[in-house]
């Protein structure tokens, strides 16, 4: 009886665990889950667990029709990436975790501001005056993917 107590406990204690770190932020209830193909998340994982720093990813399509996806790391207290993590509602979801995702056309097209803030930045003539950031990381950890999720090829570019 002691054993099936103790064995109880250890799972208890394991999917408490579990359900935390799925849920351990309510801004994800209304956020988009991106999946990407199983040995991409592998990969992903893999090398998640020698980053320490704060990461989002990157998703876009090359020329030739493939996808590429990149960790980029980040600094929490950078008031502009941490504004348009907070506006993004796209996540990667990744071994009980949620990472910011965000598309190279978000770089291009949008700002970091919510709608909100965008609003008091219309001018009466409808005109706006918005700042554009471009975020240069030139040596992320990338995987080029088919929409199948054959790994075409993968590291620091």
């Amino acid at each position: 009886m002691k054993k099936i107590t103790i064995l109880f406990l250890i799972i208890f204690i394991l999917g408490c665990s579990t359900s935390k770190s799925l849920t351990k932020n309510n801004e994800f209830e209304n956020s988009h889950p991106y999946l990407l193909h199983g040995n991409i998340q592998l990969v992903l994982v893999e090398k998640l667990k020698s980053i320490k720093d704060s990461v989002f990813f990157l998703l876009d399509k090359n020329d030739e029709g493939h996808y590429e996806i990149s960790i980029r790391k980040y600094n929490p207290d950078d008031v502009t990436i941490s504004q348009w993590i907070k506006a993004s509602n796209r996540y990667v979801y990744l071994n009980h975790t949620f990472y910011p995702l965000f598309f190279q056309f978000d770089y291009i097209f949008s700002t970091p501001m919510t709608i909100k803030v965008f609003k008091k930045n219309i001018q009466h003539d409808g005109t706006y005056i918005v700042e554009k950031y471009l975020v240069i990381d030139e040596y992320a950890y990338t995987i080029v993917f088919t929409k199948n999720g054959e790994i075409i090829k993968q590291g620091y570019y």
